[in-house]
């Protein structure tokens, strides 16, 4: 309504000096509205934790590319605040803290279940999907999305096909031979990301049906070592604008690497006894630099 009015105000004006006018809209964004369901439980889940809540008392005139996700999907966009001394996003100053996302990152737990986004431990943004400009189906994109996190898809991520891959026993899925024992001599680990979605999209894990992959009293031990002494608030660190530049532009490649180099030996694809070679060329790829810079930033919050 309001570029309606502008526009409008704009002809009448030309009209009136005997001039014409011509508009051209170039990468509009829709407007980004909260659900009003989600957002009152959103705000509870704030409060109830104890959490500051600042509400604006008009529309924010920036754009935001949530606005076409919120279009497909019911959804609640919020901000964590950084404080008011904090530099300005896209400044050059700026640098994104880390220590910002333990206060809320457990808001949509729900009752006493310990549940994870993305994978076991594995903290959100790490293991995240986004849809670029390139994709042709956004909408379609964003409901399969959506779809992962209801409870048939969540089912699907987490335990495969009933029947094949699980059984329900008093009601709880259980993972059958396909997983535990698998024919093909794959370890539970890697027959989950065979048989089921979670190798593909961040997706909601009950801690339970981690557990059921533990195949020795080692694992699970490990497990709650891990978890026990995972602190967020205390081992978070920020790589200020120059660190990040250099970090982004080596860490790509090495993690392409990785991700190539890993698979290949874990499918027989590639021998294990090219292991070294293969920590070599990561090194050769700057690896070292980039441990140097995650360490001098470390030191840097820490004093090192």
């Amino acid at each position: 309504a309001l570029i309606d009015a502008i526009e409008a105000e704009a002809r009448a004006g030309c009209a009136g000096e005997g001039m014409h006018c011509a508009f051209e809209r170039r990468d509009p964004f829709p407007d980004t509205t909260n659900d009003d369901t989600l957002y009152d439980d959103a705000l509870r889940r704030f409060c109830g934790a104890g959490l500051p809540v600042h509400e604006l008392a008009e529309p924010m005139r920036w754009s935001e590319d949530c606005g076409h996700l919120l279009k497909a999907v019911p959804g609640v966009f919020f901000g964590i605040g950084a404080g008011e001394d904090a530099p300005g996003l896209h400044t050059e100053g700026y640098a994104f803290d880390d220590a910002l996302i333990a206060p809320v990152k457990d808001i949509s737990k729900t009752g006493t279940e310990t549940s994870n986004i993305g994978g076991a431990g594995t903290p959100v943004g790490k293991n995240s999907i986004s849809i670029t400009t390139q994709n042709e189906y956004p909408e379609q994109s964003v409901e399969f999305i959506n779809y992962m996190f209801t409870e048939e898809g969540i089912e699907l991520a987490n335990y495969g096909v009933e029947g094949q891959t699980f059984e329900y026993v008093d009601g709880e899925p259980v993972y059958t031979d396909m997983i535990l024992n698998n024919p093909d001599g794959f370890n539970s680990n890697v027959a989950r990301s065979l048989y089921t979605l979670n190798a593909f999209l961040p997706y909601f894990q009950p801690q339970a049906a981690l557990e059921m992959t533990f195949t020795s009293p080692r694992m699970a031990e490990a497990e709650e070592i891990w978890m026990s002494t995972r602190s967020p608030e205390e081992h978070t660190w920020t790589l200020n604008s120059a660190e990040a530049e250099e970090y982004n532009a080596l860490i790509s490649a090495i993690n392409t690497s990785i991700q190539e180099n890993l698979t290949a030996m874990v499918m027989g694809q590639k021998p294990t006894e090219d292991w070294d070679s293969y920590i070599d060329s990561l090194y050769e790829m700057d690896l070292q630099r980039c441990i140097d810079l995650q360490q001098q930033a470390f030191d840097r919050k820490y004093g090192g």
